[in-house]
């Protein structure tokens, strides 16, 4: 049997409550088409900005196993193609791409902004275990919104022990429907201040999310209608995304 290994063990995933799962559940994200793509957008951000492959999540829009679904069969990511990776939400659980037959991750680093104090926060692992780790928070309250997304992403992108971690999980909870309100007003005032010459609105982490934001298509009008344990390749949305 061989084993996925090599430099470009470079994996994001995405952290929450359960382990690359968007939940659309939520009370505070309840069927929120926009909070999904925005936060998807930010995932392919980091990812390409941190020279990752994305692992992508699965949704949950239901209480039930049938309220389950595959990104794919939803999002059409055939624009991002040359610029971000993708695997399989499964991919982890196949033993190839294991590093060996004990161990899918030898180093696994997890971070965390969270909106309720503005703290970003950052754990690493090393060989499977927490005996080389370390955990760290930096609160960010001082800090205006582009100022906070570009601290996080310096964080994840020059701290040697996060950047060279094999997994990245990443749990983007600052994104939520005040800062997206917040972004899309300072996103109008980036383009006026553009076009003055003047100092401008947005940091590169958030450019390079709305960039991503704006090449993503979706299928939500069909993508829901087939659950994951009864999706086929006929229904992915491959090519046939709608700019939302």
């Amino acid at each position: 049997r061989s084993y996925c290994t090599g430099k470009y063990r470079r994996y994001l995933w995405l952290d929450g409550t359960i382990g690359n799962v968007f939940s659309l559940v939520d009370s505070d994200r309840y069927h929120s088409k926009v909070m999904l793509e925005w936060t998807i957008a930010a995932l392919v951000a980091i990812a390409k900005m941190t020279r990752r492959i994305l692992i992508l999540p699965k949704i949950i829009n239901a209480s039930s196993d049938a309220g389950i679904y595959f990104l794919w069969s939803l999002m059409d990511y055939s624009a991002l193609e040359g610029i971000v990776e993708f695997r399989e939400t499964n991919f982890p659980s196949n033993p190839k791409a294991w590093i060996s037959r004990n161990m899918p991750f030898r180093h696994v680093a997890t971070t965390a902004f969270l909106r309720t104090n503005s703290t970003i926060y950052a754990q690493v692992s090393d060989d499977g275990g927490f005996s080389h780790s370390f955990r760290q928070a930096w609160g960010t309250n001082s800090f205006e919104d582009q100022e906070r997304m570009e601290a996080w992403l310096g964080l994840l992108v020059e701290q040697p022990e996060i950047d060279s971690a094999e997994l990245l999980l990443v749990n983007p909870d600052i994104i939520e429907a005040g800062y997206i309100s917040r972004l899309l007003k300072r996103i109008k005032r980036h383009k006026e201040l553009e076009k003055l010459g003047s100092k401008q609105a947005l940091g590169s982490f958030e450019k390079e999310i709305v960039k991503i934001k704006n090449l993503l298509r979706w299928c939500h009008d069909s993508g829901y209608r087939t659950s994951a344990s009864k999706v086929s390749a006929s229904h992915s949305c491959y090519k046939r995304g709608k700019q939302e």
